[in-house]
């Protein structure tokens, strides 16, 4: 995996990405993701 895989919904006005490759890019990447920030 070379980026992180995000999906087009709503006409072009957001973004989905999947926690589970979130993580995994993050790992990667080494990139601190702020995980009780995303659960509120």
């Amino acid at each position: 995996m070379h980026g992180l895989n995000a999906y087009n919904v709503i006409d072009g006005f957001a973004i989905k990405i999947m926690e589970s490759d979130l993580r995994a890019f993050s790992e990667k990447m080494k990139v601190f993701v702020d995980w009780d920030y995303l659960d509120e």
